[in-house]
């Protein structure tokens, strides 16, 4: 096939708003925007459309502590959760055309799945339980328990880590977390069902859909690897060891995170970097910007 037809090919796989371009001796070159969050209490988007890749603050409220997770509903809309050190963490819903905030409901570390218009969140139960819960956009407040939360991590050296982690969804209908032991776990939305698979040193960050594989890190070392639900077989991806806060973009298998360096004559800087895994390509996004949590969005905003 000549490469330009395969070029014309690969546009209605992705996107219609995503670009593509491709030649003999160019790398494919990913463009889209970067919707993120460096742990405070704003919203930033990074355009890779631009040459100048500067950030712009589409969301900041000062009254907040810390945002931890954002995820989409579509390419307008966005939920995110604000922790202000009261009982309750809020998860928030923003509209990016018209930059309105609208309150959810209480809970953190949202993750929408789509297909099933369904909001997965972590919130206290009335026993002051910290629990999975899952809600329809329809009615936010009728709520179905999944799982009770993951235990604390203690690593060697004491530092103690939080066990939950946002759910990542590998099919129409299901997804994978962490149950009460930290053991990674199937929830089947159509059916209901839950299954343990007794894997526990795994925390899951996104699904390559390329090759069908979970992306994990490891607790003590954050050494990241591709596992295979099915065989259970690991493949490690040393090039993004000590890496951070990973945004998948599944349309280019590509994924966007964030690496610490040094810097002289002390003190550290921080830098978000792309990696391609098919080119094994790395490619720095933007110099001297923390990345906590983000998404990536194939239209223009604002």
């Amino acid at each position: 096939m000549p490469l330009i037809q395969w070029c014309l090919t690969l546009i209605p796989l992705t996107s219609v708003l995503l670009l593509l371009s491709c030649s003999p001796s160019q790398s494919m070159i990913v463009e889209g925007q970067l919707i993120y969050t460096g742990g405070g209490n704003s919203i930033e988007v990074i355009s890779l459309w631009e040459k100048e890749r500067n950030s712009l603050v589409i969301y900041e409220e000062p009254s907040i502590a810390a945002i931890y997770h954002i995820t989409k509903m579509n390419d307008s809309v966005l939920f995110f959760d604000t922790c202000s050190g009261k009982p309750h963490c809020m998860i928030h819903q923003l509209n990016l055309s018209t930059k309105e905030v609208l309150v959810t409901r209480t809970g953190f570390l949202p993750q929408y799945i789509s297909g099933h218009d369904q909001l997965f969140f972590y919130d206290q139960s009335a026993d002051n339980g910290n629990w999975l819960f899952m809600a329809s956009l329809a009615d936010v407040n009728s709520i179905i328990k999944i799982a009770k939360a993951p235990k604390n991590k203690t690593l060697p050296n004491g530092i103690q880590l939080s066990g939950m982690m946002p759910v990542v969804q590998i099919s129409t209908d299901e997804v994978v977390f962490l149950n009460e032991e930290g053991q990674l776990t199937i929830y089947n939305i159509a059916n209901a069902k839950r299954s343990s698979l007794g894997i526990d040193d795994c925390r899951p960050i996104f699904w390559r859909q390329t090759t069908q594989q979970l992306f994990c890190t490891n607790w003590r070392a954050k050494e990241p690897f591709l596992l295979d639900l099915q065989t259970r077989k690991k493949e490690k991806v040393s090039v993004l060891n000590n890496a951070y806060s990973f945004v998948y973009i599944a349309g280019f298998d590509s994924v966007i995170f964030g690496k610490t360096r040094s810097r002289l004559p002390f003190g550290e800087s921080y830098d978000i970097f792309s990696y391609s895994f098919s080119e094994n390509k790395e490619s720095i996004v933007k110099k001297y910007s923390h990345i906590a949590a983000g998404l990536w969005m194939d239209a223009r905003h604002p």
